[in-house]
């Protein structure tokens, strides 16, 4: 079997670059070249961060048959940038005047084993020839009804049970 010679290395989405150190739930790039595709291990989703001083201009493609229904949130920061599928390039300099040092990409739904080594492969550029990143791994966050919601839908539920037990015996007078 022929290994791909280094400037084949992050040429495609099938031949992505994979990270040189892994630490507690983070994976590192070092030097790695712009305008490539990264591969981390697959997870629901990823926050993609710069160690270098180099910011990341673009996301120039996102992975074809992972996810069930293709579509990738990309945030930076608070801001939503929208929902993005394969073929599709998100510029952050056009989006926001600038690059980022740092952006998620959620809504990761994979349809491929996540031990698979090319699980979600992003393509990234830099305004830098070559940079540093990490991307640590994000888990789904559940949706869970805050108290005050909850307690109020009860008090209003109480208010009309006692409303509808008045009318009751006022009909019965």
């Amino acid at each position: 079997m022929d290994l791909p010679f280094p400037s084949d290395l992050g040429a495609s989405q099938e031949n992505p670059l994979l990270p040189d150190l892994i630490q507690s739930n983070e994976w590192i790039f070092q030097e790695v070249r712009s305008g490539r595709w990264y591969d981390p291990p697959t997870a629901y989703g990823f926050q993609y961060e710069m160690t270098s001083t180099s910011v990341f201009t673009h996301i120039l493609n996102f992975p074809v048959g992972i996810d069930d229904d293709n579509l990738f949130t990309v945030k930076v920061g608070d801001t939503l940038l929208g929902q993005f599928s394969p073929g599709q390039t998100v510029d952050f300099v056009s989006l926001l005047g600038q690059g980022v040092s740092k952006f998620t990409v959620t809504d990761i739904h994979p349809l491929v084993d996540p031990q698979d080594p090319v699980a979600f492969p992003i393509h990234l550029a830099f305004n830098t020839p070559t940079a540093s990143f990490k991307m640590a791994a994000l888990s789904e966050q559940k949706s869970v009804p805050e108290p005050a919601p909850v307690l109020g839908l009860l008090a209003f539920g109480a208010w009309g049970i006692t409303l509808l037990h008045k009318r009751h015996k006022c009909n019965f007078l």
